[in-house]
């Protein structure tokens, strides 16, 4: 399956040309009995775990195992207190249905402007084979045998 990244605006750098980005960003569902929500989730290679904003996970009313908690350091050594929980995910592509669940790691952004869903190694790239191609801007994704889900075409 191959998406397509999606522009961004930013603030004016001397470090990129322009005002907009080119992010790989894949388009996500959060199943749940609840409410059920698509968001867009950044494909992060470098990212350790998979990482959901405390409000998606609340809102969709996922499982959290409130004794889990650790800490984690993110980008520039900033530590986050982490919760453990389940997601029930899906992602919908060429005419396909990748669906699974797992552990994920809940996050209380300080900031609302700051809350992504980032999918890291643990939860989403140990199941998925990952081609990135910044000249067509996109990103392919082949499950793994490693996958523990369904694939319904």
């Amino acid at each position: 399956m191959t998406f397509a990244y999606q522009s961004r605006p930013i603030e004016p750098s001397p470090l990129v040309e322009g005002d907009v980005v080119f992010r790989p960003l894949i388009p996500v569902h959060f199943l749940s009995y609840r409410s059920p929500a698509a968001v867009w989730a950044l494909a992060d290679t470098g990212a350790d775990y998979t990482l959901v904003p405390e409000s998606l996970a609340r809102a969709v009313g996922m499982t959290e195992y409130s004794d889990e908690i650790t800490k984690l350091n993110g980008f520039g050594g900033k530590e986050l207190t982490v919760t453990s929980g389940c997601a029930d995910l899906m992602i919908v592509a060429d005419k396909g249905r990748y669906h699974w669940c797992t552990r994920v790691g809940i996050v209380n952004f300080e900031r609302p402007e700051d809350e992504v869903v980032v999918l890291g190694h643990g939860g989403f790239f140990e199941f998925f084979a990952a081609s990135f191609d910044p000249q067509a801007k996109s990103l392919s994704l082949i499950p793994t045998p490693a996958f523990p889900g369904t694939i319904k075409q």
